[in-house]
């Protein structure tokens, strides 16, 4: 990875400098060719532009090839080298993933169950109250009940008093009559 690295930097960086001497040779590696005249026009002038770094076309072009090619490596090759690193952590991860997810699936059924728990609960809690309120209404209806019927048994008692005297005073009178 290192040494791909490298010879990429080299390639990429390694863009050919111009010699001196008009004559330089040919900047593709392995190629001795000597460089073509700079163009002229045709007063014998130098024409603008810059000046040739390849003997010919095609070396230019494998030139760009290498250049590309060397580029392409040094991104490649790190990332099939992260590709095996990250098939390893499967590897070495796939248990501790099968306990996370074996864990998961427990906390998410006793979650449930503790929810099933809090639902029953408040739905006794709600009966609970609601036959408290019956309860308390109940009381309140026989509190009233007794309490009317000790209203009557007054009204009652004092009927029965006056009905004794009434009579009492009947029979003073009956035998006051009869005397």
């Amino acid at each position: 990875m290192g040494d791909t690295g490298a010879v990429a930097d080299e390639l990429v960086s390694a863009e050919p400098v111009p010699e001196e001497n008009s004559q330089g040779v040919c900047a593709l590696e392995g190629c001795d060719n000597p460089l073509p005249p700079p163009a002229v026009d045709e007063n014998g002038r130098r024409k603008g532009g810059r000046p040739s770094s390849y003997c010919c076309k095609s070396h230019a072009d494998a030139a760009s090839r290498q250049r590309r090619a060397a580029r392409t490596a040094a991104v490649v090759e790190p990332l099939v080298e992260l590709r095996r690193a990250a098939e390893a952590f499967d590897t070495a991860t796939a248990p501790l993933l099968s306990a996370l997810n074996d864990m998961g699936q427990r906390l998410t059924s006793a979650e449930e169950q503790a929810l099933a728990q809090v639902r029953q609960a408040e739905e006794q809690a709600l009966a609970a109250r609601s036959e408290a309120e019956d309860a308390t209404q109940r009381a309140e209806a026989a509190e009233r009940a007794r309490d009317r019927a000790l209203a009557q048994a007054r009204d009652d008692r004092a009927a029965r008093e006056q009905a004794e005297l009434a009579a009492q005073h009947a029979k003073t009178e009956a035998e006051s009559v009869k005397t």
